[in-house]
């Protein structure tokens, strides 16, 4: 089975906003990362990033803010731009209600990070070190799971994040079958008859 980097088969684009180059965002870079309003005021941290699941690559539908001991969901439509280093809203009014998480919701850090998936096409079970995200087709989409020794390294803090090279240890998310034991609301992404192939 050769490993695949996601970022070759898709249009990978970012929004145009500061001119800001077109990246691929890893899961670890935006934990713990500052949440601003659009006045660049900080309001909140990152605690985990919401996706609803689906077929090919699911947009992700908001991030699980922290502020004090409150976590709440910022939807993706109250996001302005997504970088490494902090998350920026487009307004200065946030819902503050606590997150209950609803059914076919999966919370990227807490179910995927270092959790084990399915790899489809090599038929194997693989150890997730670290998630792609990318703006893909006008929304920001999981495309691929890092499961490369060099992920798993800079999240412990053995190199910088930006060290990251272009190239890695990449699955395709297409390719990944999500273990329902993870988050018991979700079902199978796929059918057995397809692992069975």
């Amino acid at each position: 089975h050769v490993v695949k980097m996601a970022r070759a088969r898709l249009r990978v684009s970012q929004p145009g906003v500061r001119g800001e180059r077109a990246s691929v965002l890893y899961l670890s870079q935006l934990i713990n990362a500052p949440v601003r309003d659009r006045t660049g005021e900080r309001i909140a941290s990152v605690r985990d990033v919401l996706l609803r699941f689906g077929e090919g690559h699911p947009p992700l539908t908001g991030i699980i803010a922290r502020q004090g001991r409150r976590n709440f969901l910022i939807k993706f439509a109250s996001i302005a731009t997504i970088t490494a280093r902090e998350i920026t809203l487009s307004t200065t009014k946030i819902n503050l209600e606590p997150f209950e998480r609803r059914d076919g919701e999966i919370l990227l850090s807490r179910d995927v990070l270092d959790r084990q998936l399915i790899d489809v096409n090599g038929k194997r079970v693989v150890r997730v070190n670290d998630l792609q995200i990318a703006f893909v087709d006008g929304q920001y989409r999981v495309i691929g799971v890092d499961v490369g020794a060099r992920a798993l390294m800079s999240r412990l803090g053995f190199g910088r994040k930006s060290d990251r090279p272009v190239l890695g240890d990449v699955i395709d998310w297409k390719d990944i079958e999500y273990l329902a034991v993870n988050a018991p609301s979700v079902g199978l992404k796929v059918s057995h008859d397809r692992l069975g192939k």
